[in-house]
């Protein structure tokens, strides 16, 4: 009769064990292929991540032209706080994540995540206006680069 009030516990503790066990393989798994992050010299605003076709990571980075300084003069050049955004007081970071292909194109142009107000689509209208960037490089040849990009708003 004891057996049998033990057994729930006995099934949730084997069950909830055994699901730690599978989201850590699966974490490990993914780590296999993971995102390669940005070099040292980068500033923190910007989070970099390449991915090769098979998830291999890049040997060089995709480069705005003048490099880092100059892609933060940019945004802020070009970035329009959107009204909506001034009125309702919204504030932070617009993750955009794009491609850059192996010939410095921008492509594929989405949020990753947003703070809305008018906010997530200027920040890619802008990215989508950026110039030709110097592409990433695997093994000497250029590839298609992932790249993920904080913009950030925020009112004075």
């Amino acid at each position: 009769m004891r057996f049998l009030l033990y057994t729930p516990l006995l099934y949730t503790l084997f069950f909830t064990a055994s699901a730690q066990a599978q989201t850590v393989s699966d974490s490990t798994a993914r780590t296999k292929y993971s995102l390669q992050s940005a070099p040292e010299s980068a500033p923190r605003d910007t989070s970099v991540q390449s991915i090769r076709d098979a998830g291999e990571p890049v040997s060089v980075m995709p480069e705005f032209p003048g490099g880092q300084s100059e892609l933060m003069a940019y945004l802020s050049k070009n970035i329009r706080y959107p009204d909506k955004a001034v009125e309702e007081e919204i504030q932070g970071k617009v993750y955009i994540g794009f491609t850059v292909d192996e010939k410095g194109y921008i492509t594929d142009v989405k949020v990753t995540r947003g703070i809305g107000g008018g906010c997530d689509e200027e920040a890619v209208r802008v990215v989508k206006a950026m110039p030709r960037w110097k592409p990433g490089t695997q093994n000497g040849r250029a590839v298609k680069t992932m790249y993920n990009l904080p913009v950030r708003f925020q009112l004075n």
